[in-house]
């Protein structure tokens, strides 16, 4: 399932559930599938949203250092998106909004 997210004066982008759900909940909202942000919401769900994605690189970072001392045999394995990289067009939206006074909007595409 789609997840579409949109915002006044920004480009629209979609996300699978999984992430969207995830990056939902790390900006401190309860309703992954459908729901908005605006006004002084939006600053603070930034926050919220930056700290869980930091809190979760240096967990990853944790039990990936674990597990790469014993796979040396991966060199040529290519490594997953990370969920930072999939919060890129989200974080941009919360600061555009944040900026013009708008809103953060997303539904099920």
């Amino acid at each position: 399932m789609l997840v579409k997210f949109e915002s006044e004066g920004a480009a629209p982008f979609e996300m699978l559930s999984e992430s969207s759900s995830l990056l939902v909940k790390l900006m401190g909202q309860s309703n992954s599938n459908e729901g908005s942000i605006s006004g002084a919401a939006i600053p603070a769900a930034l926050a919220s949203l930056e700290a869980g994605l930091a809190r979760l690189a240096s967990e990853t970072q944790d039990s990936t250092e674990s597990d790469s001392e014993s796979d040396d045999d991966d060199e040529d394995e290519v490594p997953p998106v990370g969920l930072r990289l999939r919060a890129v067009p989200l974080i941009e939206m919360l600061h555009h909004a944040a900026s013009n006074d708008s809103y953060v909007m997303w539904r099920q595409a």
